[in-house]
């Protein structure tokens, strides 16, 4: 089926943060929140919420929610969403990158649909290795035409959201509790000893020409004495970035605050911005000019980006063109809030028949 979405601009002022601040409420709210323009990549933001369709997996195990009842299939949830995405073609000629569709998240775990590789970590938390909700109806910004705009599959619902904004307010959410927002007890999902434990295994493994690097992480966890979605505006306040995103999943939240654009398709353009290098920023002008050529220049910061360049350049080639595969910029320093990141960005043209699911 071919839908050409109805796309209407906001004929008033309103910000991105005001409308979702009036949603949040609504089932499966999301904010992809371009909350910092960096290079132009914080060009837009999208919003919406009240999904028609729901996929979530866990291993082999796909659960469809729908308003016309709920549904467990066996199999890869991949192809799931590619029949999803075949069963509607969206067409329109608006400049808008995403107009309707599915938003969500992809977990690590999900690499053993896809490779031959034990899972040898526990899984203490029991989230989906996938969750993604459906879409008819989005709000987007273009914040550097400064305008909105309502796209949905019929123009009523268009233009019934359009007259519902009007009674949002301008004044944006700000925090009103400004106490820590956590408890100040932190839980390492390692102990100190296994922690030890794991580097020294890491490095046999890498002695043993086995591997070359190991990206070793634990999760940290308190309790807190706010909402996600506060925790999310004080995130924002602190931290802006060009790939922000808030998701309500009811039982749980994604909140993101992140430099790094991991894979962006524009027809048969694959793009990806590996980070790797970091140092932090400085109490005054002159350190922080200190510290960010330090980066610039340190050996050891260089190679390690180098070798993570090549590893995208690789996992690119296995989808793209022979021969398309490029590095257009490599190694400059962003500077963020927090950080100065060294990023380099590696595209390709996808193969004949490759689809971006794929």
């Amino acid at each position: 089926m071919i839908i050409k979405p109805v796309i209407k601009e906001i004929p008033f002022p309103i910000k991105s943060l005001d409308v979702f601040a009036f949603v949040k409420d609504q089932p499966y709210p999301f904010f992809l929140d371009s909350s910092l323009d960096l290079k132009g990549l914080g060009r837009y933001s999208f919003l919406g919420a009240s999904p028609y369709k729901i996929i979530r997996s866990k291993a082999s195990t796909v659960e469809v929610e729908t308003c016309f009842g709920n549904y467990r299939y066996q199999g890869n949830v991949f192809d799931f969403i590619i029949e999803e995405l075949k069963r509607f073609s969206i067409t329109s000629n608006h400049h808008i990158p995403f107009l309707l569709g599915g938003v969500g998240y992809f977990s690590y775990d999900l690499l053993h649909l896809l490779e031959d590789i034990p899972s040898r970590t526990v899984d203490d938390l029991g989230f989906p290795d996938c969750h993604m909700a459906f879409y008819d109806t989005v709000i987007s910004f273009d914040h550097h035409k400064k305008m909105g705009y309502v796209m949905s599959i019929t123009e009523n619902k268009v233009d019934e959201i359009i007259e519902t904004l009007k009674t949002v307010g301008t004044a944006h959410p700000t925090l009103t509790d400004h106490r820590p927002p956590a408890t100040g007890h932190y839980k390492s999902s390692f102990s100190k000893e296994d922690y030890i434990k794991v580097v020294q295994k890491a490095k046999e493994y890498i002695a043993a020409g086995d591997i070359y690097q190991v990206n070793l992480s634990q999760r940290f966890s308190t309790e807190i004495n706010m909402s996600p979605y506060d925790l999310y505006l004080r995130l924002r306040e602190t931290s802006p970035a060009p790939f922000s995103a808030y998701l309500d999943f009811g039982k749980a939240a994604v909140l993101s605050s992140s430099p790094e654009r991991f894979l962006k398709i524009d027809g048969k353009e694959v793009e990806t911005r590996p980070i790797k290098g970091t140092r932090p920023r400085g109490g005054t002008p002159e350190e922080d000019e200190r510290l960010k050529k330090e980066l610039e220049e340190s050996d050891k910061d260089r190679a390690e980006h180098i070798m993570i360049v090549d590893l995208e350049r690789n996992d690119l080639g296995r989808v793209s063109r022979y021969g398309s595969v490029k590095v257009k910029e490599g190694m400059s320093v962003e500077t963020f809030a927090q950080v100065h990141h060294l990023v380099s960005t590696v595209s390709g043209e996808l193969k004949d028949g490759m689809e971006p699911v794929e």
